[in-house]
């Protein structure tokens, strides 16, 4: 009987596709939780690379005042809500012991069903590391259910996939098109701002690109340990509820500035990012004259021209 009950809870999530949208904490945990769902026996399927359709779609349902990462974020979900059963969407709250996500992470589903006014299911979990499990395993459990699948099933899945790796080495998490360089090659150019900012190519007017096909090294954050990032966090480091990336960019550009290989920083931000406007007002501060560093704003009417100049300008000046 309880292998009938089992083939039959196989055979229910094997008809279930999950969509998972290529934005945001995709670039973090999506290998993840592709994972997650595959070990659930659901199908998963990914919306395709960010382009010009999809950010327009995001741009048609959200405000003007909603900041860029997320425009795009709807305009992935819209892209594939007719391709799939739900969207899954994690609200993560937090991601390590000390430290708290943006603020946009943590309402993100609630923004997304908003915008989208019905046109899609969302499946959500949450991920509060700083304050425990509990209630991930209450979202868990809800997963479970709408599976069809035991909840047993489902924590051990997470368990197996998610847990233990959100804060793993983040060079296994990156696929071919982020491959990142060494931190201690010769011809350096430090790449920080949010993976999703970053590692998204469109949004990037693909930076990273660009940057290697002048020759040149590029590091980002992910380069680098979690812990040895977050200790070079100054003035964070050891003090409560700063947010995660803040941590991350602000370690790296610490530990850039005293590294004699890396030549300069580039940092990419979306307009009115509230974080960023922190973070990178404390690496001014810090780094001054010290090495070259560009902050790039991009929002969605930023032109690639104009990005561009902008990139030469700079390779000019480190060169």
């Amino acid at each position: 009987m309880l292998r009938q009950r089992e083939d039959k809870n196989e055979r229910t999530s094997a008809k279930i596709t999950v969509g998972l949208p290529r934005a945001m904490t995709y670039y973090e945990h999506g290998k993840l939780w592709q994972n997650f769902f595959t070990l659930l026996g659901c199908n998963v399927r990914v919306s395709p690379e960010t382009n010009r359709r999809i950010l327009d779609r995001g741009v048609s349902v959200c405000s003007n005042e909603t900041c860029l990462p997320v425009k795009v974020m709807a305009g992935h979900v819209m892209e594939i809500a007719d391709k799939c059963d739900t969207v899954f969407i994690p609200r993560y709250m937090s991601t390590a012991k000390h430290e708290k996500c943006c603020p946009k992470l943590c309402g993100l589903p609630d923004m997304i069903r908003m915008n989208i006014r019905g046109r899609a299911d969302i499946m959500e979990v949450i991920i509060d590391v700083d304050k425990g499990y509990e209630r991930t395993n209450k979202t868990l459990d809800e997963i479970a259910h709408r599976l069809n699948i035991s909840e047993k099933a489902a924590e051990e899945a997470f368990e197996h996939a998610v847990k233990n790796k959100l804060n793993a080495d983040a060079r296994a998490r990156l696929t071919s098109e982020m491959e990142i360089g060494s931190f201690n090659a010769s011809k350096t150019v430090a790449v920080l701002g949010h993976p999703y900012m970053i590692y998204d190519r469109f949004l990037s007017m693909n930076l990273i690109g660009k940057l290697k096909a002048a020759h040149l090294n590029v590091i980002t954050p992910d380069t680098l340990p979690h812990d040895e990032r977050i200790e070079s966090a100054y003035p964070y480091f050891g003090k409560r509820n700063f947010y995660g990336i803040g941590s991350d960019n602000l370690g790296c550009a610490y530990i850039c500035e005293k590294n004699p290989n890396v030549a300069g920083i580039i940092y990419l931000t979306p307009f009115a990012c509230g974080v960023d406007s922190l973070v990178t007002e404390f690496i001014s501060r810090r780094i001054g004259n010290k090495i070259p560093l560009m902050i790039l704003t991009v929002d969605e009417h930023t032109g690639e021209a104009g990005f561009d100049t902008r990139i030469e300008a700079f390779l000019d000046m480190i060169s």
